[in-house]
């Protein structure tokens, strides 16, 4: 196993899911909302609609269940309502993602200091496209008007200067690929 760190050459990952690993963060997705409805939690982004939301759920935690195995670390998905108190989503990392797009959304509320990564999702194959700090997103990021701002992918850094371990394997290998 070939572990990656502090390396620029790296612009990104491509994670295999298991299908056990699928069908766990499919079921923590749909645990989210569930309890996101309970507590009448609200979308913070307007351009989720109605229709979608368990989607985005389900997709936010196949993202994290790849971010978890390319750095080996442990992923619980945590459901319940403290969940947004944690320092990240995979330890100390916010993990982002979409089914449709590559660019990275940076909201008004995010931690300056915390470290975004950008996911695209498709079914169990998982692309880490790169990451951002929360400020240098704001920076960067073009204000949407709904308390977000849209960093184009090609303004990410590359996920091999993160500053955490990434460890290659048959199932976690390099994505150099440019960004749509």
């Amino acid at each position: 196993m070939q572990t990656i760190t502090n390396d620029p050459t790296v612009y990104g990952l491509k994670v295999t899911l298991t299908l056990d690993e699928l069908r766990t963060a499919a079921y923590v997705g749909v645990d989210r909302r569930i309890s996101g409805k309970k507590s009448n939690r609200t979308e913070t982004l307007s351009f989720v609609a109605d229709h979608l939301k368990f989607g985005k759920d389900i997709i936010g935690a196949i993202a994290e269940q790849a971010v978890a195995k390319a750095t080996q670390q442990f992923w619980g998905g945590a459901v319940t309502e403290g969940f947004s108190k944690l320092q990240g989503d995979v330890g100390q990392l916010q993990v982002r993602a979409s089914a449709t797009r590559d660019d990275l959304y940076i909201r008004r509320n995010d931690k300056d200091n915390a470290r975004f990564i950008q996911c695209r999702v498709d079914e169990q194959t998982v692309y880490i496209l790169g990451y951002l700090m929360g400020s240098h997103g704001r920076e960067l990021g073009q204000d949407m008007g709904d308390g977000s701002y849209k960093v184009d992918a090609a303004d990410l850094m590359p996920i091999g200067l993160l500053g955490v371990p990434f460890y290659l394997c048959d199932t976690v290998e390099i994505y150099n690929k440019q960004v749509k």
